[in-house]
């Protein structure tokens, strides 16, 4: 097949994909980057890209498949982020179909102004975008020809965030901070009072004040010793995608201002990624709770934060960060890269993907995070030349257990070389069923030395409920776990001593609940009095249906999970989950001394 062929062949997918929801999964319409390419940032921005430039339309917007849930909170900053990531992308590989893709769809965004919640993301990328333009292509004929518009443009741009006073910080004050930045270097002046370009230094101050001190201070009570990891810093207790937005937005600013960072800033950032090395999974899984959990963009940005870390780190923890760089980019390319976009935005949309659209938060965009994770992987790719790439090993890598998060929300990371899992002490206050107190995410490892996700988490219910292990009460009514502490013992195992909470609100009594490895998975053990009964809820897929292995036992998939004690599993229910599809859910129900056990049904490797 010849280029103009098989870029017809690509656009016609995307525009079926835009049109029925993604297109069809597993079918890769560009060769999966080789095994060796896995870890080259450059490498795997130039895979996820093609597509979108053949798929690009005549005005310079992109199809978005998630636009066929017609929901009016989408991310609206697609071409922007795009546009910027693909010029990024072409002048990184010098690919000159990139580079005018980029700026088509810049010079989009520049002439169809989208006023949004999350507005700050096209600021960012256009005055970025202007940047990278003006220093790699001043003469280009589309940057010639719309300059003056997007000049224009950035001329009317104000701090959304900053200076608004000292409300509680979340994610867009820090990429406004990074957008700030871009504008106030980007030489375009006006006389608009109160935009950026009518007083630059005045509002780089602003982006400096929450870099350089606000953030430090506000993120103080994130900061706790976590054992091996030293002092860490995790910037979520609700959702893990935001720490590892923060870790690739704060390693920018740190990078933008230069010398005007100040020693906090670049101890926070190191503080930042020390977290992530604590916290991530042996296969690179930085995101496996909360809300945008087990999306794509989460690890570019983790790779690009982490390198910039390591840049200014000390020679071991270099090492190790470049791991957790390495790891995440590895995930990416494994789990992600393929189908008619060249990108799972989550693994769901591999197996599942009409759940996989109708499972995610109205605010998800295709197009826009596949822009984000195109401009992760551009920043990541400043960082490759040659020198010292030696990598060092994850927490998760070794035998290890870490409290993570000095917060009433903390959770512990336990693995034994073969089996990780990780024990939040608090719900996440999401509708998330296993984001509760307990079990968060368990992997293990096959005798081939595959990583499987063995607990699919996100599932999405309804409050009060639970996965558990939960207490069943007179009437059917369920007493969840409210950790009140998180403590680490020898094996190494997880113990959690929470209040037992009725729907009311009430405490019914306060339990201890224990958490090991045990064989290929992790055993849940509530310490329960005479009489009582307690559930465990497991999700299994829904194709192929999940089966009974004798009374105590179901499988389904890859998972195994079991019970002890005198008990009883139902199987009902359809559930959804925006990171793996559509799931069964399976009961465990055991009256008196419980135990329940989740683990790969599989061999694994001990």
């Amino acid at each position: 097949m010849n280029a103009r062929a098989l870029g017809a062949t690509l656009a016609l997918a995307l525009l079926l994909a835009a049109a029925t929801g993604f297109g069809s999964a597993g079918r890769d319409l560009v060769r999966a980057q080789p095994t060796g390419a896995l870890e080259d940032p450059r490498g795997l921005a130039l895979a996820i890209a093609a597509p979108w430039v053949s798929g690009q339309r005549a005005d310079g917007s992109f199809p978005d498949y998630m636009a066929t849930r017609g929901s009016p909170a989408r991310d609206r900053y697609g071409e922007a982020m795009l546009g910027y990531g693909l010029l990024k992308t072409g002048l990184q590989r010098r690919d000159g179909r990139a580079v005018d893709s980029g700026l088509r769809a810049l010079a989009y965004s520049v002439a169809n102004p989208r006023p949004s919640h999350s507005v700050v993301f096209e600021q960012l990328a256009l005055a970025a975008g202007y940047n990278l333009a003006r220093a790699g292509v001043p003469r280009h004929p589309l940057f010639a020809a719309n300059r003056s518009h997007w000049e224009s443009r950035l001329r009317q741009m104000r701090p959304t965030w900053l200076g608004r006073g000292r409300g509680r910080y979340f994610n867009q004050h820090l990429v406004d901070a990074v957008a700030v930045i871009e504008l106030a270097r980007s030489g375009v002046r006006s006389r608009l009072p109160g935009t950026v370009s009518s007083d630059p230094e005045r509002a780089r101050r602003l982006a400096e004040r929450l870099v350089n001190s606000g953030l430090p201070r506000g993120l103080a009570p994130r900061t706790a010793r976590s054992a091996r990891a030293g002092t860490t810093t995790v910037t979520s207790d609700g959702a893990l995608a935001y720490h590892a937005l923060t870790v690739g937005f704060y390693a920018r600013a740190v990078k933008l201002l230069g010398r005007r960072a100040s020693p906090r800033a670049r101890s926070l950032l190191g503080r930042l990624a020390r977290a992530t090395w604590a916290l991530a999974g042996p296969d690179g899984d930085v995101a496996y709770f909360g809300r945008s959990q087990g999306q794509a963009w989460t690890l570019a940005l983790t790779a690009y934060g982490t390198e910039e870390a390591a840049a200014g780190a000390e020679r071991d923890w270099a090492a190790r960060h470049r791991a957790s760089s390495g790891r995440t980019l590895r995930r990416l390319g494994e789990v992600h890269v393929g189908g008619p976009t060249r990108l799972y935005l989550t693994p769901a949309f591999r197996a599942d993907p009409d759940t996989a659209v109708a499972a995610q938060e109205d605010y998800v965009s295709g197009s826009a995070y596949s822009g984000l994770t195109l401009v992760g992987l551009g920043w990541a790719g400043d960082h490759v030349r040659p020198g010292d790439r030696r990598s060092g090993r994850l927490a998760a890598d070794d035998r290890s257990a870490i409290l993570v998060d000095g917060g009433p929300r903390r959770f512990a990371a336990v693995s034994t070389g073969s089996v990780w899992f990780a024990v939040r002490q608090s719900p996440a206050g999401s509708r998330e069923l296993g984001s509760g107190a307990g079990v968060i995410a368990l992997k293990v490892i096959d005798r081939r030395g595959r990583w499987h996700d063995v607990l699919p988490h996100g599932v999405l219910g309804r409050p009060p409920d639970s996965a558990g292990p939960l207490l069943r009460m007179g009437g059917g009514a369920a007493a969840i776990p409210l950790g009140r502490r998180l403590t680490l013992s020898r094996g190494p195992s997880v113990r959690l001593e929470a209040d037992l909470l009725t729907p009311s609100g009430r405490s019914a009594r306060r339990a201890m609940i224990a958490f090991a490895p045990a064989g290929c998975g992790v055993r849940i053990v509530p310490k329960a009095r005479a009489g009582e009964r307690w559930e465990y809820s497991v999700f299994l897929p829904a194709r192929p249906p999940p089966r009974r292995v004798g009374k105590s036992v179901v499988a389904g998939g890859e998972v195994r999970a079991a019970y002890g004690g005198a008990g009883h599993i139902a199987t009902g229910g359809r559930y959804i989950s925006p990171s793996y599809g559509s799931l069964v859910r399976s009961r465990m129900s055991v009256t008196g001394d419980a135990r329940f056990s989740v683990g790969l049904a599989g061999r694994c490797a001990r």
